[in-house]
């Protein structure tokens, strides 16, 4: 378990830089526009093998593996799917935040969402759209470099958005949670990126 200490000072999640509105703009139109049939299809299949990349950013969460991990599955995504099945839909579904080292294991997220989100308190991976981390401070322990806290933004389609809500509502560890309760500021730019 990877839990950050009480003894942490966080600073807010920043906004996007340039490079990294860019991505999760181009991402998110892709994501968003899907038709329910190429949801469920990219929900039934497995990505790419990265239980190793998974399980080493669970010990130790970097951005860089995070950021490795969501170019992968992005790069899939667009395999497994044709963009011409875009519905031109409004993004009337959920922006999730899934924190890597927080799960605790219990499955109990997994178990209020019907299978929706995994036993370590994963969204499903096909729903990974960006990863981001904002600075933590040691507050009088250690050797006084800053750590890092990763986040990976996830996009849940409407009609999941029931079953997410029941898993984020039951995860306690804070592995999961709503973009809004998250990070407002955040929350508003991703927004205004959507419209």
């Amino acid at each position: 378990m990877n839990l950050l200490s009480r003894s942490l000072e966080i600073e807010p999640f920043p906004g996007f830089d340039a490079r990294q509105r860019a991505r999760f703009s181009e991402r998110a139109e892709f994501v968003i526009g899907l038709d329910r049939v190429s949801w469920d299809v990219l929900l039934s299949a497995l990505p790419p093998e990265l239980s190793l990349e998974l399980e080493e950013m669970e010990a130790a969460p970097s951005l860089e593996a995070g950021e490795a991990i969501v170019a992968r599955i992005d790069a899939w995504r667009r395999e497994r799917v044709d963009s011409e099945s875009s519905e031109g839909t409004e993004p009337d579904g959920l922006w999730i935040v899934y924190r890597p080292g927080r799960s605790l294991g219990t499955g109990v997220a997994e178990i209020a969402s019907r299978g929706f989100f995994d036993v370590d308190d994963r969204p499903p991976l096909a729903l990974w759209i960006e990863a981001i981390a904002r600075r933590c401070l040691p507050n009088g322990l250690g050797s006084g470099r800053p750590a890092f806290e990763i986040s990976v933004l996830s996009y849940v389609p409407r009609h999941y958005a029931q079953a997410a809500l029941r898993g984020c509502r039951a995860c306690d560890s804070g592995a999961l949670i709503l973009l809004e309760d998250f990070s407002a500021p955040l929350a508003v730019e991703i927004q205004g990126l959507c419209d």
